[in-house]
């Protein structure tokens, strides 16, 4: 009986131990994975964006979420840049961010977009910040940029504000943008200070244009060619607000208008009074496919490409659905928000028709130049000494940049611009300072951003002979071709040499005497350097924009208003007073610029 009860006690005692055992190593095995877990989630949680499914889970609401998903977008469409280096290069450059108003008591910024609900939220801003009171019935825009103009922003304190207070932004489908601006600000049938600028495009083509008929398609392709920027109204979101500089906080859309507002007020503690005001939608968005309709397959494709950076940083394109609409061979673009787009069938990729037509250039002139390598050519130069072919080569340090001017192609303007852009007093002054070694040239050469700017050969001749030869004033650069034209006509004065015997002096060697009317190869060595950026006269609005923007000038700094010359229009009258061998050896003079550059000769 004893052991019966030994045997018993014993088993219940092993049976009490191994129960002990699981239960410590199940409670350490809790324990442990606790930790693990905490330390995964803590390691994670700098980095990891969350899913929906987080997001439920979280304290997060949906409005937080889709801010943080907005938020991502953008910084993913800077490329991942720091924010804080970029702001810093804005500040350097001096620029005070006129158009971002501040708010010092509820630390709050709004960066206002025109057409963006911009007059509506300004007065809803002139409320929180009680500005309204001074002067009630001004116009919300003029109060604003009066006040604007008034503060003292200095680079320390705007750092400081921009780095903690809550910064707003608001954005909308960049083609609705469009619409709206053209419907309120250039449509007919009355008249308005906006209808300048693209009636002077206008006109080049359409000579019987008045101010108030610009059509739409007119529109838009005074957009694609430039005009994008000579307006803040349709202008790109990015050179108005620095959105890959400045970390906006809440990214507000036009669909999602009224939360986006609340929640912003409530967040910066605005009076519970305050909210924005009853929202009724404009009509652009439903007459936009209408409108989009009258529109080529070429002008939706770059109209896309201008406003290309507009619709990837705030998710506008998600997937192209191919559809095919009887009368609208278009491709559907569906927007995040829901929307229908028209966008053009890319048959060709994505490249940019800008980017396409610089490749192109580049190449021609590449095979005109007989395809030597580049590097050859400049050893070559360099061992032959040449350095003359430096004195119009324009370098810019800081924005790693070089431009090659040539006379009477735009140069003067492109010089002023270059002087904006550098700091410096005087181009030519600055010039003369370089002294360039053949290492710090030839690594300048090859790593920077080189930029020239042609025109037709025959309208640039005509343009120096109209400017600098013909009377009936008196100009130093008359001599030389007197002295050619005195040859066989003895009483010739200096200000009476006709266009006929301007041509004769050229193609007779005079074509090499002056800066003014020497081919484009001979001042900027066009077979040496291999050009990034092929700027012609024709589309050199589009084409300067593009070179200011890649080297990161200041945003305020733009070519300025274009007003061609009457020089393309006057040439055919002017050619016809030559003979065609006159012609034909004029051409022959300048073959080079006109095959590098892709320009036509046709001898009636």
């Amino acid at each position: 009986m004893i052991r019966r009860v030994s045997r018993i006690n014993l088993l219940v005692l092993l049976l009490l131990i191994w129960t002990s055992i699981k239960w410590y190593q199940g409670a350490f095995t809790h324990i442990a994975g606790l930790k693990i877990i905490r330390g995964e989630s803590e390691e994670r949680a700098e980095h990891t964006v969350p899913s929906q499914e987080q997001v439920k889970k979280s304290n997060k609401t949906l409005w937080e979420a889709q801010q943080q998903e907005r938020r991502s977008a953008m910084r993913e469409g800077c490329g991942g840049t720091p924010f804080d280096e970029a702001l810093n290069r804005i500040l350097d450059e001096g620029l005070i961010l006129k158009y971002l108003l501040i708010d010092d008591v509820h630390q709050a910024m709004y960066c206002s977009i025109p057409k963006v609900s911009s007059t509506t939220w300004k007065k809803v801003w002139l409320e929180l910040t009680g500005l309204n009171t001074t002067r009630k019935f001004r116009k919300p825009h003029v109060s604003l940029n009066r006040h604007t103009r008034k503060e003292n922003r200095q680079k320390s304190d705007m750092k400081y504000k921009l780095a903690t207070f809550t910064k707003f932004i608001i954005v909308r489908h960049p083609f609705e943008r469009l619409l709206s601006a053209y419907r309120n600000k250039v449509e007919g049938p009355k008249r308005t200070r906006y209808q300048g600028s693209p009636f002077r495009y206008v006109k080049k083509y359409r000579s019987n244009a008045t101010q108030t008929d610009i059509t739409w398609p007119e529109f838009v392709t005074y957009l694609i060619n430039g005009g994008y920027v000579r307006n803040n109204h349709w202008r790109p979101y990015g050179t108005r607000c620095h959105l890959c500089a400045i970390d906006y906080d809440i990214i507000a859309k036009y669909e999602t208008l009224v939360k986006d507002s609340e929640e912003f007020l409530r967040r910066v503690g605005a009076p519970e009074s305050l909210h924005y005001p009853e929202y009724h939608p404009s009509s652009t968005k439903d007459i936009l496919e209408s409108y989009m309709k009258k529109l080529t397959k070429e002008q939706i494709d770059r109209l896309y490409h201008t406003y290309k950076q507009d619709f990837i940083l705030f998710q506008y394109m998600s997937q192209y659905v191919n559809k095919t609409k009887r009368g609208l061979p278009l491709t559907v673009l569906n927007a995040s928000a829901g929307w229908t787009v028209f966008m053009q069938d890319h048959a060709k990729g994505d490249e940019d028709p800008w980017e396409a037509e610089q490749r192109e250039r580049r190449t021609a002139m590449r095979e005109g130049c007989g395809n030597v390598p580049y590097d050859t050519a400049l050893n070559a130069f360099f061992n032959s000494k040449r350095r003359s072919k430096f004195n119009h080569l324009l370098v810019d340090d800081i924005h790693r940049a070089m431009y090659c001017y040539i006379p009477k192609v735009s140069s003067t303007t492109l010089k002023r611009l270059w002087m904006k852009m550098t700091s410096f007093i005087n181009v030519d002054w600055e010039k003369k300072k370089i002294s360039p070694h053949k290492s710090d040239i030839m690594d300048k050469l090859t790593t920077y951003t080189k930029f020239i700017v042609v025109r037709h050969p025959f309208e640039r001749l005509l343009s120096a002979y109209r400017e600098k030869i013909k009377g009936p004033r008196r100009k130093p650069y008359q001599y030389s071709v007197l002295k050619h034209v005195k040859k066989y006509r003895s009483n010739a004065t200096q200000t009476d040499i006709t266009w006929l015997e301007f041509v004769t002096y050229l193609i007779n060697g005079g074509y090499s005497q002056n800066r003014h009317w020497r081919p484009y190869g001979t001042q900027c060595a066009f077979c040496v350097f291999d050009y990034d950026i092929i700027a012609k006269y024709e589309t050199l609005v589009k084409d300067s924009e593009e070179f200011l923007r890649r080297v990161g000038a200041p945003e305020s700094l733009h070519y300025p208003e274009y007003h061609p010359s009457s020089t393309k229009d006057n040439l055919e009258s002017y050619m016809k007073k030559l003979t065609k061998e006159q012609i034909d050896r004029l051409y022959h003079t300048y073959k080079q610029d006109f095959i590098l550059f892709q320009y036509t000769y046709n001898p009636q």
